[in-house]
């Protein structure tokens, strides 16, 4: 199965993938979060998180794909909308989940997937590890959901019902 792992060059300010050789430095670049993870420095690059520039990269996953699917975990406003004691820190993150959601959104517009599934993860902090538990478990049933979306487009596609609309 074809793995493309998306990173930032943050010397040259663009999104560099690597799909072949040595991966664990890409990858550890590609989630290497600014300020709070160490760049990673992997083939003439200084990476950082390739959520920098693609937090949801369609474009990759949309290469020789007979479906494209769009999972998106940045989560959405509606948990703090109504949240005043934002610490320097939720503001920092906040900030970074703002121009996350709008380059997907510009991502989605480009590449329109066609199963989207955005698990209800809100209410986790993005440095809250040790939830690892509690995470999984609330995308249990956006786990099931997305099985069952998945199902009926992929009954529908072999019925001649809808055409697929990624790359063939």
């Amino acid at each position: 199965m074809p793995l493309y792992v998306v990173a930032t060059d943050f010397q040259s300010w663009h999104q560099v993938v690597f799909n072949n050789g040595q991966l664990r430095s890409a990858i550890a670049g590609s989630i290497a979060i600014p300020t709070l993870f160490k760049p990673v420095s992997y083939a003439n690059h200084l990476l950082v998180d390739g959520g920098v520039v693609n937090p949801l990269p369609l474009d990759q996953a949309d290469i020789d794909t007979d479906f494209l699917i769009g999972i998106d975990v940045n989560g959405d406003p509606s948990e703090g909308i109504t949240k005043t004691d934002h610490r320097a820190l939720d503001i920092w993150f906040g900030s970074a989940q703002i121009m996350m959601h709008s380059l997907t959104a510009h991502m989605m517009a480009a590449y329109p997937p066609d199963v989207y599934v955005r698990p209800h993860v809100a209410d986790f902090g993005a440095l809250e590890y040790w939830r690892a538990r509690e995470i999984i478990s609330r995308g249990d049933a956006d786990k099931e959901r997305f099985k069952r979306i998945l199902d009926r487009k992929i009954e529908d596609y072999i019925a001649e019902r809808i055409p697929v609309t990624g790359s063939k």
